[in-house]
C-alpha cells in the first residue's frame, strides 16, 4: 500500500492535471482571441507572437495555484509564456506531418520537453523537480495531442491542415479531458482521506 508520503504525490499530481487542464481551456480562449482580433490589424505572423505567448502565461498561472510559496523564481510566468509559445510553434510541424500516433507522440514529446524544461528554470526546486515536472508534462502533451486530434478529425479537419493556433486549440481539448481525468482522480483521493487514518494507518509506512 501507498506510503503517507506517496500518498501525497498522488494527490498532488492529481492535482496538478486538474488544475493544468483549466489552464489549456483558458488558453485556447486567450490564444483564439487575441489571435482574431490582432490579425485584423497585424500580419498573421506578429499577431501570433503574442497570442501564444498569452496562452502560455494562462497555463503557468493555474499552474501557480499548486505551487507552494517559495517554490516558484520571479521570472515563473514570462519564461512559462514563452516556452508554451515556443513548445506549440515546435510540436505543430510534427502533428501535420507525421500523421496519427507518431506525430501525437513526436509532438507531445518535443513541446511538453520545450514547455517543461522552459518551465523548470521558474522553480526554486528546480534540481529536484526537473524530470518529474517535464516528465508528467510530456505525457500530458502526448494525451492531449491524441485526444485534441481524435476530436478535430471526428470534426472533419484534418491535423495536416492545423496551424499553430488551432493545434493549440485541438491539444487544449485534450487537456479538458485530463482535466477531467485529474478531478475524478483528486475525488478519490479525497474519499480516502474522509475515511478517516485510522482505516489507512496500518498500510501506511514512512
Amino acid at each position: 500500500m501507498l506510503s503517507r508520503r506517496g500518498f501525497r504525490r498522488y494527490e498532488e499530481w492529481s492535482r496538478w492535471a486538474m488544475v493544468t487542464g483549466l489552464g489549456w481551456v483558458i488558453a485556447m480562449v486567450f490564444t483564439l482571441t487575441l489571435y482574431f482580433y490582432l490579425s485584423r490589424i497585424l500580419p498573421p505572423v506578429l499577431a501570433l507572437i503574442p497570442a501564444l505567448y498569452a496562452g502560455g502565461v494562462a497555463v503557468t498561472v493555474s499552474q501557480t495555484t499548486i505551487l507552494r510559496r517559495g517554490t516558484r523564481r520571479s521570472n515563473w510566468l514570462w519564461v512559462g509564456g514563452l516556452g508554451w509559445g515556443l513548445a506549440i510553434l515546435a510540436a505543430t510541424p510534427m502533428l501535420r506531418f507525421l500523421g496519427p500516433v507518431f506525430g501525437w507522440v513526436a509532438g507531445g514529446l518535443v513541446g511538453g520537453l520545450v514547455f517543461g524544461w522552459s518551465q523548470s528554470y521558474g522553480l526554486w526546486q528546480r534540481e529536484r523537480l526537473l524530470f518529474e515536472w517535464t516528465g508528467l508534462t510530456i505525457l500530458g502533451w502526448i494525451l492531449a495531442f491524441a485526444i485534441g486530434s481524435t476530436l478535430a478529425r471526428d470534426l472533419g479537419v484534418e491535423t495536416s491542415q492545423l496551424g499553430p493556433v488551432e493545434v493549440a486549440a485541438a491539444a487544449s481539448l485534450g487537456w479538458g479531458f485530463i482535466s477531467l481525468l485529474g478531478f475524478a482522480l483528486y475525488l478519490l483521493v479525497f474519499s480516502a482521506f474522509s475515511r478517516g487514518e485510522s482505516d489507512l494507518t496500518s498500510g501506511w509506512r514512512d
